[in-house]
């Protein structure tokens, strides 16, 4: 699982997209490695094949939309759940940290 975002790295991650904002090449390498072994942990991300991932998903879309086709809306539903197993087949973590509310801030 990754580290938490702080407000560190929120606030590393905001000063090197500043568009106004001036660095050294020097001082903004040492900050993407900061930022990036503190998001990401100091060995980064699992390296992912996402070729096979998104022909199994795509796969996964095909027997969706038969089931809807269909009327088989609990089929469905239970296809739609396969979406985690496949995500973490392929090394991805899910997490859920509550709802979403559905706005855009």
């Amino acid at each position: 699982m990754l580290p938490k975002r702080t407000a560190n790295t929120m606030s590393e991650a905001i000063a090197l997209a500043s568009p106004s904002g001036k660095m050294s090449k020097r001082a903004r390498q040492a900050a993407e490695k900061r930022l990036s072994e503190a998001l990401f942990g100091p060995n980064g991300l699992p390296a992912m094949d996402y070729e096979d991932w998104a022909l199994e998903m795509c796969s996964l879309l095909d027997a969706i939309e038969l089931r809807l086709q269909n009327d088989d809306a609990g089929g469905a539903l239970n296809l739609v759940r396969g979406r985690f197993e496949i995500a973490e087949k392929h090394g991805l973590d899910v997490v859920f940290d509550g709802l979403s509310s559905g706005n855009i801030h």
